[in-house]
């Protein structure tokens, strides 16, 4: 047996533990512990996310219909998978890489009486096949397997996979499409998360071995709020993605962008709109306590002189991870 496999009888022996010792916190404590190294941290707060699972089940209810073959990409808990049937789906493919995930999202669809309409597959979608793991291709893809700058768990790659080999030619995704938006920021403690000098006296530099700016960080910044941070520009289109034509490879936009304050920019604060369906957008531009979404930000490697009024572009070429260059 695989120490994912280990781990998954352990959490299962702790649950039942816990059962018949409710007041035992040490089982409790240890349950969490082996829960926290198999399921990521984000996937309760996901869950718990209301505006999120309003926003996807009204798209479902519109685009499936009664009869339709509908996989659900990503399934974690069943949720979605579990919404296409109740919408009247003849059959859905819950697929679903984590081992663990996947046999709790089986008890918990047995569990709501859809054990018969839907099948969980232990699976990478990118190596999903028509006539092996499923019958026939697909009339509605869903999927929720973006992260809050959409594109670092390589949802492109997997949505432009199922496009072309699970789905009909005259088939449905949930979402569409998406686009990300951003302003430029001067927001000095941000160079920090990824660039450390001298703290207290001492140089720390050769920590920087362990940094990555590439990636983009998760500020704790909401715009419109407190922090320190100043907006220097008004907000501009960073990328644009029709997921029914996805490019093959990384692409890229260049964008007009408008300064509106004197200032130095040093970082880059995008927020996402996915656009379910017709008529239903999931957005982070205003994000509260309730929701799991952040805003992303990611570092500039150069920083730009601005000053009010200055008109240039921007280019941003993404594919994995996004980079930023002004274009003189």
């Amino acid at each position: 047996m695989n120490i994912r496999g280990q781990k998954k009888d352990a959490l299962l022996v702790f649950r039942e533990a816990q059962i018949h010792l409710p007041d035992d916190t040490d089982i409790q404590f240890c349950r969490g512990k082996i829960a926290a190294e198999i399921v990521p941290g984000w996937h309760l707060p996901m869950l718990a996310d209301q505006d999120r699972n309003d926003a996807f089940q009204k798209a479902i209810e519109k685009v499936v219909k009664s009869g339709d073959i509908v996989l659900d990409i990503g399934t974690g808990s069943g949720l979605l998978a579990m919404m296409a049937a109740r919408a009247g789906a003849q059959h859905v493919y819950a697929c679903e890489v984590n081992e663990t995930i996947a046999f709790v999202a089986e008890e918990i669809i047995s569990l709501n009486g859809y054990a018969d309409q839907i099948t969980v597959i232990t699976k990478d979608s990118n190596v999903l096949q028509i006539g092996l793991d499923i019958p026939e291709k697909v009339d509605v893809i869903v999927s929720e397997i973006f992260d809050f700058a959409l594109v670092g768990e390589g949802a492109l790659q997997s949505l432009r996979y199922a496009k072309e080999h699970l789905l009909k030619e005259q088939g449905c995704l949930i979402p569409q499409g998406a686009e990300l938006t951003a302003v430029i920021l001067e927001c000095p403690f941000l160079s920090n998360l990824h660039q450390i000098s001298e703290i207290n006296g001492f140089d720390l530099s050769p920590i920087n071995i362990f940094s990555s700016p590439m990636a983009y960080k998760d500020a704790r910044i909401t715009l419109g709020g407190e922090g320190e941070y100043r907006i220097l520009s008004e907000p501009f289109s960073v990328a644009k993605y029709d997921f029914n034509a996805l490019p093959s490879g990384k692409s890229s936009q260049e964008s007009k962008v408008t300064a509106i304050e004197n200032g130095v920019g040093d970082s880059i604060h995008m927020w996402l709109d996915l656009h379910l369906c017709d008529g239903v957008t999931l957005s982070t531009k205003v994000c509260n306590s309730r929701h799991h979404w952040r805003q992303p930000t990611q570092v500039l490697l150069s920083k730009l002189q601005m000053e009010t009024g200055e008109n240039f572009k921007m280019l941003c070429e993404y594919e994995a991870y996004f980079h930023f260059k002004v274009m003189l």
